[in-house]
């Protein structure tokens, strides 16, 4: 028999002496007990593995818009410098991200007006068709000629909320087609 307090102690109450302790029951366990639980907690583990790999998916896919990004940052630089190839080769970058995005018989064989109309379908607004409306054509074609359109901030921005928002077409996961 397990005593809490020894008599003759002098420590604590008197009318405590002879306590015995009492036995405690065996924790619960945490994990389930029954299948219905188990089955629960296996969908809730699949739906996370699915969430994952949509994720994995999605990131990947996205992967051509990172780059090309990074590379209208790269070109940004350039033209700032002063260097107009950095301006030049905007067109080229957008035509490669949508052939990422789209199948190449529809990409590819677009250009002048009809190329920024396509553009501006795959994203809000009439960026390329209106306030930039032929630059494109002119950068593709006229080379370092002088330009009617003014370069600023508004340009670039749009180029980059193109690459980063544009609405892929819906039967390509990640640029992957013909």
């Amino acid at each position: 028999m397990n005593v809490l307090f020894e008599q003759g102690s002098g420590w604590g109450n008197y009318a405590l002496n002879g306590l015995v302790e009492i036995h405690l029951p065996k924790a619960v366990s945490l994990w389930p007990q029954t299948p219905g639980w188990w089955l629960l907690l296996a969908g809730f583990l699949l739906w996370g593995l699915v969430k994952a790999c949509k994720a994995v998916e999605n990131y990947w896919g996205n992967r051509y818009r990172r780059v090309a990004l990074a590379r209208l940052q790269q070109l940004r630089h350039q033209f700032n410098a002063g260097d107009m190839t950095g301006l030049l080769s905007v067109p080229e970058l957008l035509k490669a991200t949508a052939l990422q995005a789209y199948p190449r018989a529809v990409v590819a064989s677009l250009f002048g007006r009809d190329w920024e109309l396509f553009l501006d379908a795959r994203h809000s607004g009439d960026f390329f068709s209106d306030q930039f409306s032929g630059l494109l054509a002119e950068l593709s074609y006229r080379g370092i000629a002088p330009i009617k359109v003014p370069i600023d901030d508004r340009f670039w921005q749009g180029v980059q909320a193109w690459i980063q928002y544009h609405r892929p077409q819906s039967t390509t996961l990640g640029g992957k087609h013909d």
